[in-house]
């Protein structure tokens, strides 16, 4: 029978997979002690992403507008972060604040006034994360090389 840990969302057989989850829960233990914080699960940043969109597009203020978008990058960051916790790179993934500076929101659905306050709280940081994209990977990597060639053919196709 297939079960999900709620600390660290591996959905396993706890018939077979029982030591593969004692080490998967451990390094994410772990990795809680190191930063003080951990990842959201999948389902909980699918609702947070459908909150935000609300937010976003039906919010009343400019307040909410950038609440919105704030709890949409929250989301992607939490994504971005787990994928690296998975392959081993999480002690160099950007802060919050870093990944927020990174993102390309230049050509996205959020408005233009929201990305301007954006940047004026946390700047911009080029050429980290793709156009378009929201996972960060490091510097080198064969899939930070991917990423920006999938964004260089795309806005060609544009």
């Amino acid at each position: 029978m297939l079960i999900r840990c709620p600390y660290c969302h591996l959905e396993y057989d706890e018939k077979y997979d029982t030591g593969i989850h004692t080490r998967h829960h451990k390094k994410w233990q772990n990795i809680k002690q190191v930063l003080g914080y951990l990842p959201t699960s999948y389902d909980e940043r699918e609702s947070m992403k459908n909150q935000a969109h609300l937010l976003i597009f039906e919010g009343e203020t400019a307040e909410q507008k950038f609440n919105g978008a704030l709890l949409l990058f929250k989301a992607h960051f939490d994504r971005s972060l787990e994928i690296a916790i998975n392959s081993n790179y999480w002690k160099k993934h950007p802060s919050f604040e870093q990944y927020i500076a990174m993102m390309d929101y230049a050509k996205t659905a959020i408005p233009e006034e929201t990305v301007k306050k954006i940047r004026e709280k946390y700047g911009r940081i080029a050429g980290e994360i793709a156009p378009y994209q929201s996972v960060w990977y490091p510097p080198k990597s064969k899939d930070r090389e991917k990423q920006f060639i999938q964004a260089i053919h795309n806005s060609q196709k544009a």
